[in-house]
């Protein structure tokens, strides 16, 4: 890339292609300010550490203005992802070594009673922000300890590329929403006193393990994750469980709606489709000071698949518009 004043110019590089080479293919113009009420010098640019857009700098002894510029390609950085369910959270959690059957899966079970803590849930290992329990006997220890916690979702039609990250030690199956999400060490449907194999190996009992899951799962509101962890063995020392949720939000994009207008004598009569729900529709004399929108007066009705509005000027002559909700 090469940067004057009001020009800037960039060329493409392929793998292994020599500098010398790449100057000798086109150049591509991106925008600087370059002007006197922008940059009073530009000569420099900056990009940010995400890869996201690029600042222009100035060098100007009074003023120097920090210009930037966003992306506008699709083949930057992936955006970060979005925490649905952290590390460390709060979770409940039954270890009296009890069958459960399949109804603690669900979202709308009773876990009152159940204990609570948060992860890193389990025994035997020392970094435990938890300890869970294992019954009475340390050579027949319980095979099976319950989990659950709730977390929020305001968008899951927008959600896609649903990661767990998981922390286990020996096997897991893991619910979302009371249906099937993942099985680890475990066969689909293991019995709540199934041991887990194979065992976990020592260099992986806290690792964070990453799974996808089916995006499909989420629903709008409250969430509900469940948890069993199985030991590999009775006499086995330790357990461990913790788990993050991760997604990335791409919201899915509408057309704006159209609005069209006519006229029928002395009235105006506007319309937009019923499949814009929420737009208002407003409307000002003229633009203008103080340009001030406001509620288009006239009633509402639904024609045709249209929101029609009827006798809806306020002046002889004014703008309309749709706003979104």
């Amino acid at each position: 890339m090469i940067r004057r004043e009001n020009v800037a110019s960039l060329w493409t590089r392929a793998n292994g292609q020599s500098i010398n080479s790449a100057f000798d293919g086109p150049a591509i113009s991106i925008p600087v300010t370059g002007t006197a009420n922008g940059e009073p010098n530009g000569e420099a640019i900056g990009f940010d550490a995400i890869g996201s857009g690029y600042f222009t700098l100035s060098d100007d002894a009074i003023t120097q203005p920090l210009r930037y510029f966003a992306r506008t390609s699709n083949d930057g950085p992936e955006p970060a992802p979005l925490v649905l369910l952290a590390a460390g959270s709060n979770w409940k959690y039954l270890d009296d070594g009890s069958n459960q059957g399949t109804a603690w899966r669900n979202s709308g079970f009773n876990d009152s009673g159940w204990s609570n803590g948060v992860a890193q849930l389990g025994y035997g290992d020392g970094d435990e922000q938890t300890m869970t329990g294992y019954g009475t006997d340390a050579n027949n220890k319980y095979l099976t300890t319950y989990f659950r916690t709730k977390f929020v979702v305001d968008n899951a039609a927008d959600l896609t590329n649903l990661k767990m990250k998981l922390v286990v030690d020996d096997g897991a199956a893991v619910f979302l929403n009371g249906l099937p999400a993942a099985y680890y060490h475990l066969a689909t449907n293991a019995a709540y006193n199934t041991a887990a194999s194979p065992e976990q190996g020592l260099d992986l009992e806290d690792t964070w393990l990453a799974f996808s899951l089916d995006p499909n799962l989420l629903v709008n509101g409250a969430n509900t994750l469940a948890v069993e962890v199985h030991q590999w063995s009775p006499i086995s020392s330790d357990i461990s469980f913790d788990l993050q949720l991760l997604a990335t939000s791409q919201p899915v994009a509408h057309e704006p709606p159209t609005l069209s207008v006519a006229r029928n004598g002395a009235t105006v009569i506007l319309s937009w489709p019923t499949n814009a729900g929420g737009f208002v529709l407003e409307s000002i004399p003229a633009f203008g000071p103080p340009n001030v929108w406001v509620a288009a007066s006239g009633q509402v009705d639904t024609v045709g698949g249209q929101f029609t509005v009827t006798n809806a000027t306020v002046a002889p002559a004014g703008l309309y518009r749709l706003r979104a909700p």
